[in-house]
């Protein structure tokens, strides 16, 4: 009875996961941070995984309209973006 009850809270957990990459683009970090702050400490790094083969978390992507949005709207310079993106620990081979 507790396993079944277990699996069917991190099945909530990663359905509402799901929702928030979907809803709107998210880095690794960004979903890192949000479940920690749901109080999930255990499987991330499986979760992540999962979320990236299904494509809810691309990095590449993330970056592509991070960048775009950031010049269009907020008027940002290359270097301040490059700056932000490596906060949020995106890859180097990806920002460039």
């Amino acid at each position: 009875m507790y396993k079944n009850n277990e699996n069917e809270k991190r099945n909530k957990l990663i359905k509402r996961i799901e929702h928030y990459c979907a809803t709107q683009e998210r880095c690794k970090n960004d979903v890192i941070n949000k479940m920690k702050s749901w109080g999930l400490k255990e499987d991330v790094k499986l979760i992540i995984e999962k979320l990236t083969n299904e494509d809810f978390i691309n990095e590449t992507r993330y970056v592509k309209l991070f960048c775009r949005s950031k010049i269009r709207l907020n008027k940002w310079g290359l270097i301040k973006i490059k700056n932000e993106l490596i906060k949020k620990n995106i890859s180097k081979d990806i920002i460039h």
